[in-house]
């Protein structure tokens, strides 16, 4: 075998060889990139599920509606709306007894009274709901010494907190987490003492 064939040889293996190994290096990396786009919308689909999930709320509607129980309802949802869940007003409802126009909270008991009675229970539960909502630090309004108060929150995070809210306001509370140095465990200890 003469000199030139050897080395003919030799430079087709080379070639080959390369091409063998740009073949691997490219299918390698669209496997990578094809792993990081799967996850990428595995966390996109799971986030929005989180995020549907926390702005519902559970309201217990009973008295003069047509089918009393507990309504599943959007966060922000109006009294009115959660009658219209019920079946509306019974024919002997008093409609003037309550605001229907005022947005309801999650766990809050609602007595549509009689016509001509007015509800202790209603009065009652719709007063101590409002307590229980003045109490709560407002993560949209509150001042900067306010937010000092919740448990983790230091002047840092409560100018964070201000910062982020005037760019766009927060939609549900655990939004909270989006400021940085509050996490999970933070999250946690505040989300029962605050309100958007």
């Amino acid at each position: 075998m003469s000199f030139f064939t050897k080395r003919k040889q030799l430079f087709i293996l080379v070639v080959v060889g390369i091409f063998f190994i740009i073949g691997c290096w490219m299918n390698f990396n669209s496997d990578d990139q094809f792993e990081l786009e799967e996850n990428f919308e595995r966390l996109s689909l799971n986030g929005e599920a989180e995020s549907e999930k926390s702005s519902k709320i559970f309201v217990h509607i009973c008295g003069c509606v047509k089918n009393p129980g507990v309504y599943e309802m959007d966060e922000g949802s109006r009294l009115m709306d959660v009658v219209e869940s019920a079946g509306g007003f019974e024919y002997n409802a008093d409609r003037e007894s309550e605001n229907l126009a005022r947005v309801v909270q999650d766990e809050e008991k609602i007595t549509i009274a009689e016509a001509g009675q007015i509800s202790k229970s209603s009065e009652v539960s719709m007063q101590s709901n409002n307590e229980v909502k003045s109490s709560k630090v407002s993560i949209n309004v509150a001042t900067k010494a306010e937010l000092e108060k919740l448990p983790g929150v230091g002047e840092k995070k409560a100018e964070l907190i201000i910062q982020y809210r005037k760019e766009h306001k927060f939609k549900s509370i655990d939004e909270v987490k989006l400021i940085k140095g509050i996490g999970d465990k933070t999250y946690e200890k505040m989300k029962s003492l605050i309100r958007i």
